[in-house]
């Protein structure tokens, strides 16, 4: 063919459009559907107790990888995304391949109970990092009236996350000598 003669028929705008819109479909149809379904049959094929046992307890996970399933879950159950932990947790860990059963059981550090607790740290610790006076000077402060979020939310939101970060490499730094422990002691 003479080099002068051809004829390109790529339209980049669109047809970049067209393939983006294709791979979003193609992947809501797997999340939503495929994968749910190959679920459901693998369920249905082993059992629910063998199912359990086998494919959310993975007892022959690493160390290392039950110390960052804890780790995660403690830091998504301190961040500052309440209703959404639960969802996010099962997420991350199953798109990091880690223990969905161990990272979704130590997200629930953010039990009502801690809530006050984990408030009030991140208060601490974020005004300790922003360089500001605290808004909550003791445990007993910490209720509605007394804390306005609006005027503190980077304060908050620095500490919160911050917290978050630094309880999960130390749970997590303690989960993984812990499992060392007892993993010396089995033998």
């Amino acid at each position: 063919y003479d080099e002068s003669e051809r004829v390109t028929h790529f339209r980049p705008i669109k047809d970049f459009t067209r393939i983006s819109i294709l791979n979003t479909v193609l992947v809501l149809i797997a999340l939503l559907y495929i994968k749910p379904r190959d679920l459901f049959r693998k369920l249905k094929k082993k059992g629910l107790k063998r199912f359990f046992l086998e494919d959310f307890l993975q007892n022959s996970d690493s160390k290392e990888k039950k110390a960052l399933s804890i780790g995660l879950g403690v830091f998504i159950g301190i961040s500052p995304l309440w209703g959404f932990q639960t969802v996010l947790v099962i997420f991350l860990a199953v798109a990091l391949k880690l223990n969905k059963v161990i990272a979704f059981t130590f997200s629930n550090v953010s039990l009502p109970i801690f809530i006050p607790f984990i408030i009030y740290g991140s208060f601490q610790v974020g005004a300790f990092l922003l360089g500001s006076d605290p808004v909550i000077s003791d445990l007993s402060d910490i209720n509605i009236q007394n804390i306005n979020f609006k005027e503190h939310l980077s304060q908050y939101l620095v500490g919160s996350f911050s917290l978050a970060i630094f309880l999960a490499l130390l749970i997590g730094a303690i989960g993984y000598i812990t499992l060392l422990v007892f993993s010396k002691k089995e033998r």
